[in-house]
């Protein structure tokens, strides 16, 4: 207990009224500590609130017209990616608020071996068009957690579509057989 909560006890004339009064006053400070906290969750803080939140965790690019869904997303991912900056993993992570999968294939796995130092990166989108924003969108979150010791060398755009296919085969095997009766030969 803190010290003027003490205080107020001890002053207190414990009556059914007072005691009714007291719960409800520690009651409406429970209430705004939990406001607070709701104000540091990214899936719970107010969207008016979030660029503050997107700052105070290390957000380094916002943009306002993204959907309200991809901003709480980079929010929450944001202490992860800072925690993975610089591998595969982050790229990834970084891309996907967007709906972007991305291979990525480093000097040593292309064949023929690329340049020393460098990357490639596959990027396959399902749910949006491949525009020259798209482009530069990635190009904006991948700088923001690439290695800084290679180098992109190039990036593929790609659509990607999902559906399902139905394949079916019958196969019918049978054979005729003529069964006579034995005769016996003398």
């Amino acid at each position: 207990m803190n010290k003027t909560l003490k205080q107020l006890l001890l002053q207190i004339d414990f009556d059914h009224q007072t005691t009714e009064s007291l719960a409800l006053q520690i009651a409406q400070n429970n209430n705004s500590v939990n406001k607070i906290k709701s104000l540091w969750e990214p899936m719970s803080c107010s969207i008016d609130h979030l660029p503050w939140l997107a700052w105070a965790n290390g957000v380094n690019e916002w943009d306002d017209s993204w959907p309200e869904a991809v901003k709480r997303e980079i929010v929450f991912n944001a202490f992860e990616l800072h925690k993975y900056k610089g591998t595969r993993y982050a790229i990834e992570k970084v891309l996907a608020p967007f709906a972007i999968t991305a291979d990525i294939s480093e000097w040593f796995e292309q064949i023929p071996e690329a340049k020393p130092g460098t990357f490639k990166l596959d990027v396959y989108s399902e749910q949006q068009s491949i525009s020259e924003e798209l482009a530069r969108e990635i190009k904006k979150r991948l700088n923001q957690v690439d290695r800084k010791s290679v180098h992109l060398s190039g990036i593929s755009l790609n659509l990607k579509s999902r559906a399902k296919l139905y394949f079916a085969c019958a196969s019918n095997l049978g054979e005729h057989i003529k069964i006579y009766p034995k005769t016996i030969i003398n």
